[in-house]
């Protein structure tokens, strides 16, 4: 029985308009959906140098889910294209992810 009351407490019942009672879920409570504009720049300008998400997770220092879905906003809405790897004349290596504030 305390593992069925532990499940209810889980499932929220929200007072909707349509009249649905029913318990309802809210999907990555815990993640911050919250970008400012300069922010949103910035990993526009580090998406188009090619680094990788966890890179600019790292730069950002937030969860790398989170800058999972602030691609998708803005591949969506067309404001990046798909990842490309940067292109480097010698062979070899990444951006380190530590790059300038500087907006291009």
């Amino acid at each position: 029985m305390a593992k069925k009351e532990r499940a209810n407490s889980y499932w929220p019942r929200l007072n909707r308009q349509d009249g649905d009672n029913s318990p309802v879920y809210t999907v990555c409570e815990q993640m911050d959906f919250h970008w400012t504009q300069d922010s949103v720049a910035e990993f526009r300008r580090l998406w188009r140098t090619g680094l990788t998400l966890p890179q600019i997770a790292e730069h950002f220092n937030r969860d790398p889910d989170e800058v999972m879905l602030l691609v998708i906003d803005q591949a969506r809405r067309g404001f990046i294209e798909a990842w490309q790897p940067p292109k480097h004349k010698k062979r070899g290596g990444f951006p380190t992810g530590k790059l300038s504030r500087a907006s291009s």
